[in-house]
């Protein structure tokens, strides 16, 4: 028993020195997972496991797609914003580890409510999709969108939401396709003027946090974070505030 005690003190002792704070990156406004670096689900969650290890949060806002070339560089330890992962090996999971999910990972396609279904689109039309690396024809919404539409349509991508949403709702794209808890906020705060045609579906394993593939201890720990948060009355506090409500 002392010697379980002696080996979680040490460890602890040594994640304190490694991350006094932990920088974790995200956009600068994603809702309902990022609605200000002082509130939004993910901002939420941070904060929680941040505190069960006993360091700080320092979140540093930038661009959905500058997320994995910070971590690589080293410029944040981790990062939250709706995240897609793939349990286990999978080329799209890229060179980088990622905690255990904690959301379903699902898009829906959304576009102006004067567009009665998909059929109504006119083939060749551009849908929208949140840039998701440096590289404008990668990532997992992109693969994903591609193979299952791109028959159908041409993608637009935007480095953020906002910026899709603004030109979804100035017609300057006929749809977009997002995450559904995303879709599901949209649709709430647009007064009508948008509308899902696409019931949700599954892209990926989930949500979660990733972090360069050195960060494994971290990304263990930061697991055992998660389950007992999952286990407690606060992750239904969470979801209840920012996504149950976005439903």
């Amino acid at each position: 028993m002392l010697k379980k005690i002696f080996i979680a003190i040490s460890f602890f002792t040594i994640l304190s020195q490694a991350h006094a704070d932990l920088k974790i990156g995200t956009t600068y406004f994603d809702p309902p997972y990022v609605l200000s670096t002082t509130q939004g689900f993910e901002i939420d969650l941070m904060n929680l496991i941040c505190a069960g290890l006993g360091v700080k949060c320092k979140f540093i806002p930038m661009s959905y797609n500058n997320l994995f070339t910070a971590i690589t560089n080293g410029q944040i330890d981790l990062a939250v914003d709706g995240i897609d992962l793939y349990v286990g090996d999978n080329p799209l999971n890229g060179n980088f580890i990622y905690s255990l999910p904690y959301l379903l990972s699902q898009g829906q396609i959304i576009t102006l409510n004067k567009n009665p279904s998909m059929a109504s689109l006119k083939k060749g039309c551009a849908v929208g999709l949140v840039q998701e690396t440096n590289h404008s024809g990668s990532g997992i919404y992109y693969t994903f969108f591609q193979k299952h539409y791109g028959k159908k349509f041409t993608i637009k991508p935007y480095l953020q939401i906002d910026k899709l949403i603004e030109a979804l709702s100035d017609g300057s794209i006929c749809a977009a396709f997002i995450d559904d808890n995303q879709a599901n906020y949209w649709l709430i705060h647009s007064n009508g003027i948008f509308k899902a045609i696409s019931q949700p579906e599954k892209v990926a394993d989930g949500i979660g946090i990733v972090a360069n593939s050195a960060e494994a201890t971290l990304i263990a720990q930061i697991n055992q974070q998660i389950i007992k948060i999952e286990n407690s009355p606060k992750y239904i506090q969470l979801y209840n505030t920012y996504i149950a409500n976005s439903n």
